[in-house]
């Protein structure tokens, strides 16, 4: 409303600035729709929320907890070595095979990996590779760890069939031949599933929510 008795003068800024803040909406409008268009479906001022960076370490923290399990079957069984297993109402030859438990349990789940898992990863991630020419240092980590749990399997074996030549001295230093190769891959793999890893490795949110472990 102007005020009586001056004359209110347009110098054409009020349309200049319209027309000016349409193109900025726009352009941000354009932005938006490219970064969701490449997954990457963020709070421009604050970043991704919380909810989504849930969602984007989810494929980790599933993944996290086969591995908690596996590092605890592993100390369990070398804790219990030394004839502890007793205590706990359990016979030689039932150690034994609990103890067998951890290389069925580890074998099987590198297996899905390799087959169903790293492939995918691959495309985007060369430390997934599987192949026999080439492979990333996953791969390399599996092929080590099964190194030493043939000789575990080996001197189980032996064993369950001469209880007599059971040495827990033996079988801790064939779990500590892989345990730092285990434990350091089990970290590893966790660490480049994490979010933060999956969206530099250039994956969209669309391509992430494909993926199934």
């Amino acid at each position: 409303m102007s005020t009586p008795g001056k004359e209110v003068k347009n110098d054409g800024m009020n349309g200049e600035d319209d027309i000016i803040g349409g193109q900025v909406r726009g352009e941000g409008q354009n932005i938006r729709k490219e970064m969701e268009g490449r997954g990457i479906e963020e709070n421009l001022d604050c970043g991704l929320t919380p909810e989504l960076e849930k969602e984007w370490d989810s494929m980790a923290v599933r993944m996290d907890a086969f591995h908690s399990y596996f590092r605890e079957e592993f100390s369990y069984i070398y804790i219990n070595a030394d004839g502890r297993f007793h205590t706990q109402g359990l016979s030689l030859s039932s150690f034994l095979r609990k103890a067998q438990g951890l290389s069925h349990h580890l074998d099987m789940h590198h297996k899905i990996e390799e087959i169903h898992i790293f492939p995918i990863l691959a495309k985007k991630m060369p430390q997934f590779k599987v192949g026999v020419r080439e492979s990333g240092e996953h791969l390399k980590s599996h092929k080590l760890i099964h190194e030493g749990l043939e000789n575990y399997d080996s001197f189980l074996s032996t064993s369950l069939r001469n209880p007599s030549s059971y040495n827990p001295t033996v079988l801790r230093a064939i779990m500590d031949s892989f345990k730092d190769v285990l434990f350091k891959h089990l970290d590893e793999e966790v660490k480049d599933l994490r979010g933060e890893s999956m969206r530099a490795a250039g994956w969209t949110l669309e391509e992430f929510r494909r993926i199934v472990i």
